[in-house]
């Protein structure tokens, strides 16, 4: 992950492939592997959006580790 402003962030990453992995095997779990980041991206833009929104509060369940962000533009 590396941050490219205070609302991007730019994922980068390096797959690797055991020897041994047949084609079928690889090509499973770069499928699995894309469909893991595409819900995580969902999830990372939602979770933006509410934050520009003001919607976000401090989370229920760590209420005294999570302080809520003042926006400075």
């Amino acid at each position: 992950m590396v941050p490219i402003s205070a609302t991007l962030t730019k994922i980068e990453n390096e797959t690797y492939r055991h020897n041994n992995a047949t084609d079928e095997a690889f090509d499973a779990i770069i499928k699995f592997y894309q469909q893991v980041l595409d819900e995580d991206k969902t999830l990372c833009d939602e979770a933006q959006k509410n934050l520009n929104n003001g919607v976000y509060i401090t989370g229920e369940l760590h209420p005294d580790k999570e302080k809520r962000a003042t926006v400075v533009e």
